[in-house]
């Protein structure tokens, strides 16, 4: 259960990485890149939510605290190298990061899943977030490519 969490605090630093790249957005692309980073932390912040709702459901409760959070969070920003993302560079790193740590996440959840009905659908809500941040790492290619 571990992993779930771990992806839960990834998560939520994603989320802070792309709402200070959406208030941080400068230069002659500062609208195009307001409107990104708005849309990459708006989704981030419905699965911030559905994982911290389904660890709830798993008896994780205990590990949600705000102290829990931000040690968290701090964690995979540490880990990654990415404490100063304020572009588009810096957060497709981060999503890059993200994807990886999310592909480990779910190899070592993937015996759970078949073996607890408790994790029904968790799966399938992973499945979902990793589609929406490979959708992000397109999009920040697009945008560093240009």
């Amino acid at each position: 259960m571990k992993a779930l969490l771990t992806i839960l605090f990834s998560l939520k630093a994603l989320e802070s990485i792309h709402q200070v790249g959406h208030w941080q957005s400068k230069g002659a692309s500062s609208y195009s890149d307001h409107q990104l980073f708005e849309r990459m932390y708006t989704s981030t912040s419905s699965e911030v939510d559905a994982v911290a709702e389904k660890a709830l459901g798993l008896q994780l409760g205990k590990y949600l605290t705000p102290h829990m959070l931000t040690e968290g969070t701090g964690a995979f920003l540490r880990a990654k190298g990415v404490q100063q993302v304020l572009d588009a560079d810096g957060a497709l790193r981060a999503e890059r990061a993200f994807i990886s740590l999310l592909q480990s996440s779910m190899a070592a959840l993937e015996p759970e899943f078949k073996d607890s009905w408790t994790m029904k659908g968790l799966d399938n809500l992973l499945a979902g977030i990793m589609d929406n941040h490979e959708k992000h790492v397109y999009l920040l290619q697009q945008r560093v490519e240009a």
